[in-house]
């Protein structure tokens, strides 16, 4: 009997996530939502990921980002950027991944701020966990693409789940 080889498993993986996040484009250009059915379970496997792989206050830190903080809405902005600041100096006090770290933070802050919905955040914090903080400079990139097409063609805005994509695809093949 043969098993897969580390390459094979590799491409496997990379095309599981390609079409994991193809059906939230497709349900985002359909609906402009992606159900939470979708982005948490993923999420969640990251913090676990995190967990099992030793950085556990970067999981932690991951959970307040991702259910604390989100039901504190109503509350002072100032207490949340307090919370945060806390989080981080933990984090980097324990020597957790400073990176990982910074760019969760400016995710969650782009969804905050209103700058992006709560799906995008969710499959943006998977991606920088699973494959790198780095991640989110080809998916700006293509956001900025994709924002600047929709000025041009004088169009409502385009889904960013589309940028996650194509930044992803970028991200993994190029």
């Amino acid at each position: 009997m043969s098993y897969l080889s580390i390459t094979e498993t590799g491409m496997l993986l990379k095309i599981a996530l390609l079409v994991w996040l193809m059906v939230c484009v497709f349900s985002d250009l359909r609906t402009r939502a992606v159900s939470g059915w979708l982005t948490i379970p993923p999420l969640a496997a990251a913090g676990i990921w995190l967990v099992l792989r030793g950085e556990w206050l970067v999981a932690l830190y991951l959970a307040m980002l991702v259910f604390v903080l989100p039901a504190m809405v109503n509350d002072v902005k100032a207490g949340v950027w307090g919370i945060v600041a806390l989080g981080l100096a933990g984090t980097v006090r324990m020597q957790a991944d400073i990176l990982l770290v910074l760019a969760l933070t400016v995710v969650f802050l782009l969804w905050w701020y209103g700058g992006l919905g709560g799906a995008d955040v969710r499959v943006m914090m998977f991606l920088v966990i699973m494959l790198s903080p780095l991640v989110l400079l080809p998916i700006g990139l293509a956001g900025g693409v994709q924002a600047l097409v929709a000025t041009v063609r004088k169009k409502r805005t385009i889904p960013y789940m589309v940028a996650i994509a194509v930044g992803t695809v970028a991200m993994l093949f190029l």
